[in-house]
């Protein structure tokens, strides 16, 4: 199945299918503590963003995952805050593992020294994804907010980028 996908930039056109997909994963309560959904037009804004890089991953002409690298908050140039995001029908086929790859490769061409992430304690499939592409678990936030009516704990993950540590820091256009 691997050999058909196809990974690349996101383009405007894009921007429908990566708002639907986001939006799964706030309805399906394993994804983010911020439960506003988004739109089209959200999305094309975040893509004009010149320090955001969001790939989409195809299976033909239809999007069934997209991955971005944001500069993390709060931190020096070089740190990048990576997500992942699979249509629910499309999850458990290895697209989330491609678009890793991809990440990974796109962290490296940048010269970004670290990628972090935040995940729900509770997402088995997404600690176990990072934890095979290297990252490590730094810490936990308890309690840290609420789905629903329920605690969510998050996971800090990092993964240290090799080639980006020797270079000068990364900067942005």
């Amino acid at each position: 199945m691997q050999s058909q996908w196809n990974v690349r930039v996101a383009r405007p056109a894009d921007a429908a299918c990566v708002a639907e997909i986001y939006n799964e994963g706030i309805r399906d309560g394993h994804a983010k503590l911020d439960m506003r959904l988004i739109n089209a037009e959200q999305v094309l804004a975040l893509m004009c963003a010149p320090d955001h890089h969001i790939l989409a991953a195809e299976w033909g002409e239809t999007v069934l995952g997209w991955a971005s690298l944001i500069p993390e908050r709060e931190a020096p140039p070089g740190v990048e805050e990576a997500s992942v995001y699979v249509s629910r029908g499309d999850r458990f086929q290895g697209l989330g593992r491609i678009l890793m790859e991809a990440l990974i490769r796109l962290a490296e061409e940048r010269g970004y020294y670290k990628i972090v992430g935040r995940i729900f304690s509770s997402n088995e499939a997404s600690r176990r994804l990072c934890r095979s592409f290297g990252f490590r678990e730094v810490g936990v936030l308890e309690k840290h907010g609420r789905v629903g009516d329920r605690w969510v704990d998050i996971v800090l993950v990092e993964r240290l980028i090799p080639a980006g540590l020797g270079q000068p820091a990364a900067t942005e256009p």
